[in-house]
């Protein structure tokens, strides 16, 4: 399995005014890793378009367990599954244990989120 992990802090500009993290922000986050896989594995978005295609998101699956707030470090962890490159997986988690929800559906995840992309020529 191809990986990357990249590790964010969050800034006070990405809460809401309860202090924790706007749930929108997720998305941006995990582009984040999946812009560093890419330059990690020769897959850049700049390659992939000056290929002639394109990979546009058509399904995205998003799934929160805990909250993180200003200053919080977090790990995106972004894989690839069954070697497939248009199906994407990621794993967010929270380097403050005591934000982790022990024995939740997510484990020590903050949120997971999985995508779908189709390939196509331009």
């Amino acid at each position: 399995m191809v990986s990357e992990t990249i590790r964010v802090r969050v800034r006070f500009s990405e809460v809401d005014p309860i202090r924790m993290v706007w749930h929108g922000n997720y998305v941006k986050y995990m582009e984040d890793a999946r812009e560093a896989f890419g330059r990690h594995w020769g897959l850049s978005y700049r390659l992939i378009f000056d290929s002639g295609y394109y990979a546009p998101v058509y399904d995205m699956h998003l799934r929160y367990f805990a909250t993180s707030t200003v200053d919080d470090e977090l790990d995106h962890h972004r894989f690839m599954v069954a070697q497939a490159w248009s199906e994407n997986m990621f794993q967010l988690r929270n380097n403050k244990s005591q934000r982790w929800r022990a024995g939740s559906e997510g484990g020590d995840n903050t949120a997971l989120h999985h995508t779908f992309r189709r390939v196509g020529n331009i």
